[in-house]
């Protein structure tokens, strides 16, 4: 990511945040970049509904606690709305 790529700012809870630190921790990456690739992945599956996942599914997704999983969804709804949004302007701005 280049400092030109545009930002987004969003409010989410304290636990969500934790959570993304941690998980972004795990991966090597800045919390950033692991924001970035879980839209990127929750996007790419947009594509090819079959392959996103269906975080709300306890078989999928057993190891996840309900509240977490309602975050995650809320947030992966709450970025592609934003992220659309910001792509449209750009586009506008064209």
């Amino acid at each position: 990511m280049a400092r030109t790529d545009p930002q987004l700012n969003i409010r989410i809870p304290l636990e969500l945040k934790e959570k993304l630190e941690d998980a972004a921790k795990k991966h090597g990456r800045s919390v950033t970049a692991e924001i970035v690739k879980i839209l990127e992945d929750a996007l790419a599956s947009l594509d090819n509904p079959i392959a996103q996942p269906d975080l709300t599914n306890k078989e999928v997704s057993p190891n996840i606690d309900e509240a977490i999983r309602n975050d995650l969804n809320n947030l992966f709804k709450e970025l592609s709305n934003k992220l659309f949004l910001q792509v449209e302007e750009l586009k506008n701005k064209k």
